[in-house]
């Protein structure tokens, strides 16, 4: 276990290289670092990077780019390993709530407002040609949370509007699911066949294949923020404002494990490529990373 202390802001943003190199973090304050032995290292020297807050990271498959989503919109770097950085600032509409790569060339991005209810879209943008592929998903209250299946080419997002959605982007509509409340972050299972959605202090868990809600999980006594099926699909994570991060079976919804971690209310989780690392992002400005094995 390894707690790493960010500058004094939520650590809204985590991702780890497809090989598991890099770590980087992205904070509310707009902090983007990767880190070190040595410590944080900035990856966008200062004035490159809009102000604002930073709420999502996403590498590249290749891992030699990453992109950066926040209150600012979209902006990315290349050549990670070099000193001659490249920016490109990929050209999308509003406040960016999340970003995926769903393939080396197409990046889905989700657009509103992570705190409250904002007109935003889910969209696709290609990065051969510059531009967000059609259809572009409008949304009247904004995307909160993403997921991407690249090898199903399959996106799901959520909406302040009770809804959820999960789209095969080779067919013409999503499937939507709808909720009771609004729901929040997302995972998707790498067999494609279960969803996790946080829903205030629970997390529900969809069958994609049956199209239906098949277990509630419940025990945390706070608002779930973070919720992530590990790499292989055998593990589900979950974190809150309680402070709590618990481990579930995803067969039955039992709760396996539960940790208090000193890294304050849990504002963002990612499991590293090899589904042996756990980071967790608290609001103190700390970050866990823990040893799954």
């Amino acid at each position: 276990m390894l707690l790493l202390q960010a500058p004094d802001s939520p650590v809204y943003a985590l991702a780890f290289s497809p090989d598991g190199a890099m770590f980087v973090t992205g904070t509310k304050s707009g902090a983007v670092q990767h880190w070190t032995d040595d410590g944080p290292v900035e990856l966008f020297p200062p004035g490159v990077l809009p102000e604002g807050a930073v709420h999502a990271i996403d590498f590249h498959p290749d891992g030699h780019s990453l992109i950066v989503g926040g209150v600012h919109g979209a902006i990315g770097r290349s050549n990670l390993d070099a000193a001659n950085m490249v920016v490109f600032r990929p050209h999308v509409l509003g406040r960016v709530t999340a970003v995926k790569y769903l393939s080396p060339t197409l990046v889905a991005v989700g657009t509103g407002d992570r705190s409250r209810s904002a007109a935003g879209a889910l969209a696709l943008w290609d990065s051969t040609t510059k531009r967000t592929r059609e259809p572009r998903l409008t949304s009247t209250e904004g995307v909160r949370g993403l997921s991407v299946l690249p090898a199903k080419k399959t996106v799901a997002w959520s909406e302040w509007n009770r809804r959820v959605n999960v789209w095969e982007i080779t067919q013409a509509e999503p499937v939507r699911f709808n909720l009771g409340h609004a729901p929040g972050a997302i995972s998707l299972r790498a067999d494609g066949l279960q969803l996790a959605v946080a829903v205030e202090w629970a997390v529900k868990l969809f069958d994609l294949e049956k199209r239906y809600q098949s277990h509630e999980l419940k025990g945390h006594k706070g608002p779930v923020t973070g919720v992530s099926y590990s790499p292989d699909g055998r593990k589900l994570v979950s974190g809150s404002w309680d402070g709590t991060v618990r481990f579930w079976d995803v067969n039955t919804g039992v709760e396996q494990a539960c940790f208090v971690w000193p890294v304050g209310k849990i504002v963002s989780l990612a499991f590293s490529p090899d589904g042996l690392r756990l980071a967790v992002g608290g609001d103190r400005g700390a970050v866990l990373l823990f040893d799954l094995e």
